[in-house]
This record gives C-alpha cells, sequence and structure tokens, in this order.
C-alpha cells in the first residue's frame, strides 16, 4: 500500500499503554493496558476482545481521546497524531450504557443531538435530513416518534449509533454494543456497525463475549490478556496491535476485565489515564478533538432523559453536534435520515423512557450517527439487549461498516449469529494483552493450530474468551490458565498474523497523507455559547412540561402544605405578646418550607442530570459552563415563580400584616437563597408537633391534624417522661424567660398532658406479604430477605473491607460486638472468594468482583429469602457462571433464590432449578423445572435445534420480533398459543396445587432504631454566619418587628414580656441595622454556593470522563 484515499481513513495505535488516576495515594495507579498496538480502516469493523477489567473501555477511550489519565504510546489517524478536539471532529463515540433523556422522543433526541453536533451554521432543513437518514439506516425511522423510555435495547442501541452518525464521522468507537441485549438484538447492533464500516467508517467496538455469529461480523479482532496486555491482533477469523479500515465492522472481546472499552477508549482518543504505544488514522497521529470530528462513540450505558421524545433528544443532539452553520431544516433531514437507518422513524414522538433496551441503543447510534463520523466506536452495544434487539444492533452497525465507515465494538456475551456480523475480532486476555487481531474467520484456525478446538455445538466467542482467562489468580490450579493463556499471546506475536499487521501498521505510518487537510474540512464549527445555553435551556423547559404530571403533583402538594401553614397561623399576629411563638414559628416555617423545597428539587434534578451531562460534555456536544449556566437559569426561574406563589399565599392565609416592604424584601430573600424541595407529609407532621407553634392556638378545624404527626405524639412523650417528675421548678423572677414552678406547667404552655402517654406510643403498620402463609410489612421481609440491585451501589473510594464493615454494623443487630462483625466480613468474603480483596478500594474491582460484594452485603445478616436482579448483567460467561455457582451454593445451603436473568450463557442455565417464563406484557408463559420446558415446547411442536441455546431459544418463541409487519401477527399468536397451553397443562394445576397447600408458618423479625439528639458547641457557633437561613431568618424578623415601636405586655400570663419590636429582635440575638448586612450576607454565600457547584461539576466531570 502506497497510498490513502483522500475519503479513506486509517486509524492506527501503536505500542499503548494506559495506568488508572490516582484514587488514593495508598493504592498507587494499576496499569490497564500494556504495549498495545493495532489499526484500523475505513469499512472495517473491529472488536476488542478480553476478559474483565482487562482494558476494552480503557483501551477505546485512549483511541477516541477521551482518556484523562495517564497514557504513553501513539493513536494516529493516516499517520496524524490529532487532539481531542480534532479527533472528536471525526469520530462517533457510543457508550456502553444508552446516554438519552427518555422522556424526548427519538426524533426530538436526534435533532436536539443534530443541533448541537452538527456545524453551526447547518441550516435546519440539512439537521432535518441527516436525522432522517440515519434513522432510516438504523431501522429506527417508525420509531422517530416514540419516546426515548419506550424503546427497546436494541433500539435504545441503534439510538446511541444515530447520534454518533448524525455528524457523519469517519471512526465510530463503540464500548461494548451487544452488553445487556439478547443474543438477536447484539446480532443487529454489530450487523449495523458492519454496515456503518461497509459504508467506508472505521468502527471500532470493545466487545464482551460475543455469540458466534456476532463475531464473524467482525473483520478484525484486537485480543487483551489480563493485565492490558496484547495477545492478538488480526483478522478475526485468524487477533495488540491492531488496524480497523473503512467499511470493516470490527469487535473487541474478551473476559470481563481484560480491556475493552480502555481499548475503545484510546482507540477514540477518549482515555484520560497514562498512554503508551499510538493510535493512528491514516498514519496520522490525532489530537482527541481531531479524533472526535471524524468519529463517534456510543458508550455502553444510554444516557438519556427518559422525559425527552426520540426526536427531542435528537434535534437537541443535532443542534449542537453538527456545524453551527446547518440549519434547522438539515438538522431535521439527519434526524429523519438516522431514525429511518436505525429502524427509530416510528418512535420519533415517543418519549426515551418508553423504549425498549435496543431502541435506546439504537438511539445512542442515532447521536452519533447525526454527524456522519468515519469512525464508529461503541462500548458494548448489546448491553441489556435480549437476543433479537442485540442482533439487530450488531446488523446496524454492520451496515454502517458497510457504509464505508470503520466500525469498533467491544461485545459482551453475543448470541449466536451476532459475532458472525463482525469482519475483525481483537481478542483481549486477561490483564489487557493482546491474544488476537484479525478476521473473525480466521480465529478459529489460528487456535486451532495451538490445539485448542471449539466444541462442535459450542459458542465459538464464549469459547475464545475461555481459552484467555484465567480462571483462578489466587490458587496454584490457575497456573495452567496462566501458561496457556500466555502460550497463545506468545503465538500470536510470533504468527505471521501478526507480522503483517506491523507490517500494515508501518506502512501507513510512512505514508503522507493530506489526513490534517481533510480534517479541517471536515471539523465543524462547534456551536456559539447562546446555542449551547439556549438549546440546553430549550431542554430543560421540554423535561419539565413533559413530566408535568409529577411536577402539578409535588406543586399541588406544596401549596396545600404552604396554606395551611398560614391558615394555622391566622389570628396569631396581634401586638401583644400572647402569641409570640407563634408569630416566630411562621416566619421560620415559611424560611423551612422553602428552603428545604427548593434545595431538594435542585438536588434531585442535578442526579438525574449528572451523568447524561458528563456523557455528553465528553462528547464535546457543549461545553460545562453553558449546562451550568442553563440549570441555573432554569432553576432561578422556576423556583423564583412558585416561592413567590408561596409566600402571596402564605402571608394571605396567615393574615400577617402585609406592608410592601415586607414582601418584597421576604420574595426577593427566597428567591436568591432558596433551593429545593422537602417532603412535604413529613414536614406538615413536623410543623403540628408542638415544637414551632403552640398547639392550643391552632384553629378549632385544625386542632385534629395533630393527631396525624408522629412528630407530636413522640415530641409530647418525650417532654412527659422528662417533665413528669418534676413537681417543683426553682423560679427566678428576674429572667426575662417564662417562669414555671412544675414540670406539669411546662408540659401544659406546650399543650402536652401527662395522660396522653400511653396514646403516644401507639404506631401503624400496612402492607400484605405471605411467608410460609404469614402476611409480612415491608419492615418485617426486610428482615428476612436480601434484595441485590441489578446496579451494583457503592462507593468507590472504600475499600471492600470498610464496605462491609460499615454495613455490618448497621444491618446486625445493635448488640453485635465488634470482633463478631469482623469474623462475620470475613466468613462472608471467604464464601465469595473476595478475601484477597479484602484492602482493595471498590473502584479497581472488577465486574464480577462487585456483583459478589452485592451479594456479601446481604449475606451479612443470614437473609432466608435473596432477591437478584438481573446479577449476570455486564459480565462475561466465566464471571458469570462464577456468579450463578455462587447462588446455587447459597440455595443449596436452604435459602431461597429468586433471580431475574438476560441472555444466561451455555452452562448457566442448567444451574437453575425452576424457570419462570414471561411473554411479552407480563404473561406467564411457563413456570416449572427448568428440565421439563424444553419437553413442554416440543409437545407444542417447538423443538430447539440441536446446536443453539436453550434459553435464547425460550426467549425467541415468546418473542414478537416487530410490531410493525405483517408477519408479527402469526408470531403474536404463536405467543398467546404458549400461553393458552401452560395454563391448561398439568403443570399449571400442579402450580396452583401447591400455592393452595402452602403450610401456615410464620417467622417474622422486628428491628428498633433510637436516634439521638446532639447540640453544636460554642466555638463552633461563627458557623451560623456560612447559613443563608440565619440571614434569611435575621432578614425577614428586623423586617416584620422594626416596624412595632410599642407592644401591650400582660406580665401575667408567664411568658416574656416585651414592649417593642426592638426588645424581641434583642432577645433573638438580632439587631435593626443588620439588615444590610443580612441581605449582602445572603448574595455572598449565593454566590460562593453557585461558585462552589460549578467547580465541583467541573471536578465530577474529570473524575467521570469517559476512559
Amino acid at each position: 500500500m502506497t497510498s490513502t484515499s483522500s475519503n479513506s481513513f486509517i486509524l492506527a495505535w501503536e505500542d499503548i499503554s494506559a495506568w488508572t488516576k490516582n484514587v488514593k495515594e495508598s493504592e498507587g495507579r494499576k496499569r490497564l493496558l500494556c504495549g498495545v498496538s493495532g489499526i484500523a480502516r475505513s469499512g472495517i469493523l473491529t472488536a476488542i476482545l478480553s476478559p474483565s477489567g482487562a482494558g476494552k473501555t480503557t483501551l477505546l477511550a485512549v483511541l477516541s481521546k477521551r482518556y484523562k489519565g495517564q497514557t504513553s504510546g501513539e493513536v494516529k489517524v493516516n499517520g496524524c497524531e490529532l487532539c481531542e478536539g480534532e479527533m472528536s471532529c471525526i469520530s462517533g463515540y457510543v457508550c456502553q450504557k444508552d446516554q438519552n433523556y427518555d422522556n424526548l422522543t427519538v426524533y426530538e433526541h436526534l435533532i436536539f443531538m443534530a443541533r448541537l453536533k452538527m456545524d453551526k451554521n447547518t441550516t435546519p432543513n440539512r439537521r432535518h435530513k441527516n436525522v432522517v437518514n440515519v434513522t432510516n439506516n438504523l431501522i429506527l425511522s417508525h420509531k422517530l416518534y416514540a419516546t426515548v423510555a419506550s424503546l427497546s435495547g436494541g433500539q435504545k442501541k441503534r439510538l446511541s449509533l444515530a447520534v454518533q452518525l448524525l455528524t457523519e464521522p469517519k471512526i465510530l468507537f463503540c464500548d461494548e454494543p451487544t452488553t445487556g441485549l439478547d443474543s438477536y438484538s447484539a446480532e443487529q447492533v454489530i450487523k449495523l456497525l458492519r454496515a456503518v464500516a461497509n459504508d467506508g467508517k472505521i468502527v471500532i467496538c470493545s466487545i464482551h463475549q460475543p455469540t458466534s455469529g456476532i463475531f464473524e461480523l467482525f473483520d478484525n479482532v484486537s485480543l487483551l490478556a489480563s493485565g492490558g496486555k496484547l495477545a492478538y491482533y488480526g483478522p478475526a477469523s485468524s487477533i495488540m496491535s491492531g488496524i480497523a479500515k473503512s467499511g470493516i465492522l470490527t469487535a473487541i472481546v474478551s473476559p470481563s476485565g481484560a480491556g475493552k472499552t480502555t481499548l475503545l477508549a484510546v482507540l477514540s482518543k477518549r482515555y484520560k489515564g497514562q498512554l503508551k504505544g499510538e493510535v493512528m488514522v491514516n498514519g496520522c497521529e490525532l489530537y482527541e478533538e481531531e479524533m472526535s470530528c471524524i468519529s463517534g462513540f456510543v458508550c455502553q450505558k444510554d444516557q438519556n432523559y427518559n422525559d425527552l421524545t426520540v426526536y427531542e433528544h435528537l434535534i437537541f443532539m443535532a443542534r449542537l453536534k453538527m456545524d453551527k452553520n446547518t440549519t434547522t431544516g438539515r438538522c431535521h433531514q439527519n434526524i429523519m435520515r438516522v431514525t429511518k437507518n436505525l429502524i427509530l422513524s416510528h418512535k420519533l414522538h415517543t418519549t426515551i423512557g418508553s423504549l425498549s433496551g435496543g431502541q435506546k441503543k439504537r438511539l445512542s447510534l442515532a447521536v452519533q450517527l447525526l454527524t456522519e463520523p468515519k469512525i464508529l466506536f461503541c462500548d458494548e452495544p448489546t448491553t441489556g439487549l435480549d437476543s433479537y434487539s442485540a442482533e439487530q444492533v450488531v446488523k446496524l452497525l454492520r451496515a454502517i461498516a458497510n457504509d464505508g465507515k470503520i466500525v469498533i465494538c467491544s461485545i459482551h456475551q453475543p448470541a449466536s449469529g451476532i459475532f458472525e456480523l463482525f469482519d475483525n475480532v481483537s481478542l483481549l486476555a486477561s490483564g489487557g494483552k493482546l491474544a488476537y487481531h484479525g478476521p473473525v474467520s480466521s480465529i478459529s484456525s489460528f487456535l486451532s493450530e495451538l490445539g485448542a478446538l471449539c466444541p462442535k455445538n459450542f459458542n465459538l466467542s464464549e469459547f475464545l474468551v475461555s481459552q484467555v482467562t484465567v480462571k483462578n489468580l489466587y490458587s496454584l490450579s490457575g497456573e495452567n490458565d496462566k501458561s496457556r493463556v500466555q502460550h497463545i499471546i506468545d503465538a500470536f506475536n510470533q504468527s505471521e498474523i501478526f507480522e503483517n499487521l506491523l507490517v500494515d501498521i508501518k506502512n501507513i505510518k510512512n505514508e503522507t497523507t493530506a489526513l490534517k487537510l481533510h480534517i479541517k474540512t471536515l471539523k465543524r464549527e462547534s456551536a456559539s455559547f447562546c446555542t449551547e445555553f439556549i438549546w440546553l435551556f430549550w431542554r430543560k423547559v421540554l423535561l419539565f412540561t413533559n413530566s408535568c404530571e409529577s411536577t402539578l403533583w409535588n406543586f399541588s402538594i406544596n401549596v396545600i402544605l404552604t396554606f395551611f401553614i398560614g391558615i394555622s397561623y391566622r389570628g396569631s399576629f396581634n401586638e401583644d405578646q400572647k402569641r409570640m411563638q407563634s408569630t416566630l414559628g411562621f416566619l421560620l416555617m415559611m424560611i423551612v418550607q422553602m428552603a428545604y423545597a427548593t434545595t431538594l428539587n435542585v438536588r434531585e434534578r442535578l442526579q438525574s442530570d449528572i451523568h447524561v451531562c458528563v456523557f455528553e460534555i465528553a462528547d464535546h456536544v457543549y461545553s460545562p459552563l453553558s449546562f451550568y449556566l442553563s440549570e441555573s437559569a432554569f432553576v432561578a426561574a422556576s423556583m423564583a415563580l412558585q416561592n413567590i406563589i408561596f409566600v402571596l399565599l402564605g402571608y394571605w392565609a396567615s393574615g400577617l400584616p402585609q406592608t410592601i416592604a415586607s414582601f418584597l424584601a421576604a420574595a426577593f430573600n427566597k428567591m436568591e437563597m432558596i433551593t429545593l424541595f422537602y417532603c412535604p407529609i413529613d414536614f406538615l407532621s413536623f410543623m403540628l408537633s408542638g415544637i414551632e407553634i403552640k398547639l392550643d392556638s391552632l384553629p378549632w378545624f385544625l386542632a385534629f391534624l395533630k393527631y396525624i404527626s408522629y412528630h407530636y405524639y413522640s415530641f409530647e412523650a418525650l417532654n412527659i417522661i422528662q417533665w413528669s417528675k418534676y413537681d417543683r421548678l426553682s423560679c427566678d423572677l428576674r429572667s426575662a424567660i417564662p417562669c414555671y414552678k412544675s414540670g406539669d406547667e411546662a408540659l401544659s404552655s406546650m399543650g402536652f398532658k401527662r395522660e396522653h402517654l400511653p396514646i403516644d406510643i401507639i404506631g401503624q403498620t400496612s402492607g400484605e406479604v405471605k411467608v410460609n402463609g404469614s402476611e409480612l410489612c415491608e419492615k418485617d421481609m426486610s428482615c428476612i430477605s436480601g434484595y441485590v440491585s441489578q446496579k451494583d451501589q457503592n462507593y468507590d473510594n472504600l475499600t471492600v473491607y470498610e464496605h462491609l464493615i460499615f454495613m455490618a454494623r448497621l444491618k446486625l443487630d445493635k448488640n453485635t460486638t465488634p470482633d463478631f462483625c469482623h469474623q462475620t466480613v470475613l466468613k462472608v468474603t471467604d464464601n465469595l472468594i473476595l478475601s484477597h480483596k479484602l484492602y482493595t478500594i471498590i473502584a479497581l474491582l472488577s465486574g464480577g468482583q462487585k456483583k459478589r460484594l452485592g451479594l456479601a452485603v446481604q449475606l451479612l445478616t443470614e437473609t432466608k429469602i435473596l432477591f437478584c436482579d438481573e446479577p449476570t448483567t455486564g459480565l462475561d460467561s466465566y464471571s458469570a457462571e462464577q456468579v450463578v455457582k455462587l447462588l446455587r451454593a447459597i440455595a443449596n445451603d436452604g435459602k431461597i433464590v429468586i433471580c431475574s436473568i438476560h441472555q444466561p450463557a451455555s452452562g448457566i442455565f442448567e444451574a437453575f432449578d425452576n424457570v419462570s417464563l414471561l411473554a411479552s406484557g407480563g404473561r406467564l408463559a411457563f413456570h416449572g423445572p427448568v428440565s421439563t420446558i424444553n419437553s413442554f415446547l416440543s409437545g407444542l411442536g417447538a423443538k430447539c435445534p440441536k446446536n443453539f441455546n436453550l434459553s435464547e431459544f425460550i426467549v425467541s418463541q415468546v418473542t414478537v420480533k416487530s410490531t410493525f409487519c405483517l408477519n408479527g401477527q402469526d408470531e403474536k399468536s404463536r405467543v398467546q398459543y404458549i400461553i393458552d397451553a401452560f395454563t391448561q397443562s398439568e403443570i399449571c394445576d400442579n402450580l396452583i396445587f401447591d400455592i393452595k397447600n402452602v403450610t401456615n408458618e410464620s417467622k417474622a423479625l422486628r428491628l428498633q432504631i433510637k436516634m439521638f439528639k446532639s447540640s453544636l458547641p460554642w466555638f463552633l457557633a461563627i458557623l451560623k454566619y456560612l447559613s443563608y437561613q440565619y440571614f434569611g431568618f435575621e432578614a425577614l424578623n428586623i423586617i416584620e418587628w422594626s416596624k412595632y415601636d410599642h407592644l401591650n405586655c400582660d406580665s401575667k400570663n408567664g411568658i416574656p414580656c416585651y414592649k417593642s419590636g426592638d426588645e424581641v429582635l434583642a432577645s433573638l440575638g438580632f439587631k435593626r441595622d443588620h439588615l444590610p448586612v443580612d441581605i449582602i450576607g445572603l448574595i455572598l454565600i449565593t454566590l460562593l454556593l453557585h461558585l462552589l457547584a460549578y467547580a465541583l461539576l467541573l471536578r465530577r466531570l474529570k473524575l467521570c470522563a469517559t476512559y
């Protein structure tokens, strides 16, 4: 090869190494990749394979110039080194998790992305055409007006592809595009990446456990071993130097943690750690910005807003990703094209939250395809998808590769048929070592020559991963595994495939290409700050209106609550001292109500926004500043309007003297300092407890409400217990505070009575759950059961031991000794093979180890029932098998174990005793022994093929593949026939009989938690000057009391006697001349909090950047 077409791209990476960023000083840095090399050409679909934790995603981040840690080596596009911005102009990055707004339609999402990703001068019509073209190509056109939330997993993955393809990237990075997808959906995603590569683009995927069909779709494969070392790079048929060409669909396959995602990140110039080696496109080393111009990156996890429609999400991305001169019409056309290609056009006006997993994945693809990247990186695009949806996503990637793009996917456990859609495969061994990179068709013969013959009825991709997995790194038996893996790596490094790979890379590096000039022509002008701000604000308004039901509900509750606060104090504001407690209580209640209503609301919104924000900023859609300012502007506007209504209603209901100065001052202060929402029912309960309002002063028609306040009962009970023992109290008549001569007088002053104590300790329970025939409430069930979520909920900066000892101290009995907690932790970790990781921080654990940690937390209390939500999702076949074996052992120990499971690999399904098969619509199609389901379906004429995975087969029998084609009617009839046959079967009759004859046994536990209060030491009193509530409360009191020069005083009622407003202020420690200081303090604290929040946002972006 001596020349490269200006329309053809070559991405090459040489000797890439990457290290983690320091999480703790004591931990040091961990090497994620070690000397990985490879090459990807336009039209070539490249797979990055590796065991879990070997560096697939890290490699993708480095290649896409997204990795922020320390790296070494070179990543070049057409022989040029590109910066991050340049890489983002020519590439797209499809994350493993789809990043979309669920309430946007596919079209809204794509047109949004087109507005942001395409050139700012792109016309709206051009954007529209881009969206339409991309959705057509990715078979999303029928979902254009469907919300993203309603898309299937495969459709969501195709949507993620569509977003990246909007800008027509030359390079597409995909981080495990098949993760979470069933075999069919995974295959469809890889076929789409195959099509993207065939379209002349470079597509690089990290891929996790692809099926045989998916693996064969890749042209080249990069195989990473443990430690991020290259075990092979070459044709997927023959495998870390690597190459991906336009029109080639490449799969990155590896065991969990072997480096698939890392490799994708490196190739797409997104890896931020330490790197060694080169990633070149057409012989050029590109910067991250240059790589982003020609590539797209589809993340493993879809990052979207569920309340946006697909169209809203895409139009947003189109306006920001496409050139700033792109017209609205062009954005719309882009969205229509992308959604049609990705089969999302029928979901354009569907909210993202209602999309299926496949549809969300296609939406993520659509976002990347809006800019028509030349290289598409997809990080596990089939994760979380069923087999059909996964196959659809891979087929879309196959089509993208066929369109001349480079498509590189990391892929996880592809089902039968999906792996074959790839042209190349990159197989990573444990440790991130390359074990193979080359055509999918050659990898079997390569391993056969080493004596590793794939069994006739075994999934090829699962077999490949098993050959480069060290099953046990901490036992002597693991030595054979290490030797076998090293033998494969050494054989590849000495093979003709590897030599040809190095020659190709050398020839590309020696070429002189006009890539830099070509990138400049491709490089889009980013949207201006004003455009970013406007479109981000527009999206916030859309999200607000699309979720109007919950918004109106929350607003209505707060309005009712504010009304009750005001009406409770009505008549309490006379110019005397009889109801001083109520007057001060009202001012405090108004501040607390608005402060918590605002702050909690903002926190809730930011919590849901931050994950999407991190991904979109890493994808160069918009800047952190424009996001933060648009978010602040929307919150300020919406909360200001809400608080004005609260103040108006509260002042009117309470009858407080409504001078203009008092009202405007109160309203102005609330606009500046209040930030969110507090739980209204708890707040009403607190208000009626007697802490801040004298209960005797409540109007008669509201007095009964105190009896529904648990704060009232507990506060009264504690005061009765405290004061009933005092028959006499000393009294200093010179003091300004009330003088009570006995405990009964103290209780009476608060509206409490000694005889109410028995009533105060009565509680309530609700809910019905039957275990052994007994009805249990939620707390009872939690005492005997454990729940392992699909997503691991841990603090990454804690060690395993710190996390478990913390959970043990809270979950175990309060009388449990520290030594017993320690012994329990050691016992559980030993049983779950985690004892060697006790002092490792959670962030450094592999996916399988994190899943076992989640199990360990629940097993600390020796639960009788264990619920597991998809415990194998995101794990390679070996890690998934180990988790299921652990669950099998737990069940053998006499416990009930119930799991939802998604696309189990060969051998895992047989570990289960019973299976409950749900058809579309949540209808029960079978419940009984696993051993009988095959014969049950065979009796209906549905026989499982000899070499087919049984679990995939039974799911396919209750799946309606398409509700938009005529042959879908036959599939619906087939599913209904299976359901009817089961309800009339002997198996169903036996099930009903067993339920009726459950023995009546009751075993329930009770837990009681006591909470205590403490006071602030005097030397910390200075902290009040950091409290916006302090300044606000003082300002409101100064405004309220400074107008009273004289107050009536009745010294016989036993309460403090204040003769003027100044005395009231002095009793509170306030001064009239502090009002300007309070206002300035509020402004300064508001500015300080905003600056702190922005700094924390930037830090979060740095820590959570894609790598």
